[in-house]
């Protein structure tokens, strides 16, 4: 059988149509990425704060009396879904891919327009991305980034708006497509900044550490926490909730 020439055309004929399927899938992964690539770069150009995403008034008006809450910054921020508390009511105004330049320049039409009582800020891990892409910007991406963020909360707090300034959350181990695009500088600029962060606790504003209550011991993105290395499942932001509610109390105390 083995030195029959149709055995070996048969082979062949299989194993070529098993590289036209990889190729295949591979095409199609690279037209589903660049398309969604081109997509996001064009919205970027056309809405570069994100105006677009939502509707200028609040999806449903705050019950009379309610302590009104604005959960604001990038998908981490988006992705949370809020707890549910009696008394409370909470606005998410949180985009996808955003830096923190991003979510300053729309802070009047998503903040200032919804007049809430606190806000719950989550941003930063967008501008330290690019720190292993452009090694010639990047103590200034971070001195940027932690500008935007003060400026931030000097805006909420000038408009009498108390603040909950979360850390940024940590990251797991980058998969292996991520890799090119990664590097240690990353978690090393997330210290950085959250170090920060947790010096800004005053009149009016509070730290979250959500960093310390998504990491291991050796300071990654806790597993059954996450969906991927930079985002959280559902158990994730449980945590966060929990940790939040706490908190409010204490605030409205």
């Amino acid at each position: 059988m083995w030195s029959s020439p149709r055995f070996w055309m048969v082979l062949a004929l299989i194993l070529l149509l098993i590289l036209l399927v990889v190729a295949g899938f591979a095409v199609a992964q690279y037209y589903r990425l660049y398309r969604s690539w081109t997509a996001e770069n064009s919205l970027v150009r056309i809405d570069p704060y994100g105006l677009l995403y939502y509707t200028p008034t609040p999806e449903a008006p705050a019950a009379e009396g309610d302590t009104t809450v604005l959960l604001f910054g990038d998908s981490r921020a988006a992705e949370w879904v809020a707890p549910e508390i009696d008394g409370y009511t909470f606005f998410n105004r949180g985009i996808h891919s955003q830096s923190t330049a991003q979510v300053l320049g729309r802070y009047d039409e998503h903040v200032t327009a919804l007049h809430p009582d606190i806000m719950v800020l989550q941003a930063g891990v967008n501008d330290l991305k690019v720190l292993p892409l452009v090694d010639s910007v990047a103590e200034p991406a971070i001195e940027h980034c932690i500008a935007n963020l003060d400026e931030i909360v000097a805006r909420a707090r000038a408009e009498g708006i108390t603040v909950i300034l979360t850390t940024i959350f940590p990251a797991g181990n980058a998969p292996i497509p991520r890799l090119p695009v990664w590097s240690d500088a990353i978690p090393a600029a997330i210290d950085r900044v959250n170090e920060h962060i947790r010096a800004q606790a005053g009149d009016g504003v509070y730290v979250l550490d959500t960093y310390a209550l998504l990491a291991t011991d050796d300071d990654k993105l806790r597993g059954e926490l996450s969906r991927d290395f930079m985002h959280l499942n559902g158990s994730g932001y449980t945590v966060l909730n929990q940790a939040l509610v706490e908190l409010l109390g204490r605030i409205q105390q």
